[in-house]
């Protein structure tokens, strides 16, 4: 196995990375909905004249990111589950819905 250019690949690191990749995925997708809250939860605050640091949305963001870890590493241990889940159609308002509640959880939480 070849990384790249010529370098090899230890069979372990492949099996590694194949391991976490779920988890990584899940872990990346809360964060990435939720980091344009978390960012902007301060810049709001000063803008409003209030002291003090919101650690809410930062926090709201690591529950997330821990449900996101559980429902990765449940699905993993229970593949014949997972690929029941695969092939159902998500309908289209579940699948907003999830996403507007990762992106605004943590502006939420701030409050």
């Amino acid at each position: 196995m070849t990384q790249g250019g010529n370098t090899p690949r230890h069979p372990s690191t492949a099996d590694f990375a194949d391991e976490v990749k779920p988890y990584f995925g899940a872990v990346g997708a809360v964060a990435l909905f939720g980091t344009p809250a978390e960012v902007a939860v301060p810049i709001v605050r000063r803008l409003r004249r209030q002291s003090g640091v919101s650690a809410a949305p930062g926090l709201m963001n690591l529950v997330n990111g821990i449900v996101a870890l559980g429902v990765a590493h449940h699905f993993r241990r229970r593949p014949a589950e997972w690929e029941r889940w695969r092939h159902k159609r998500i309908p289209r308002w579940a699948g907003m819905s999830g996403l507007i509640y990762l992106t605004l959880s943590p502006a939420a939480a701030a409050r």
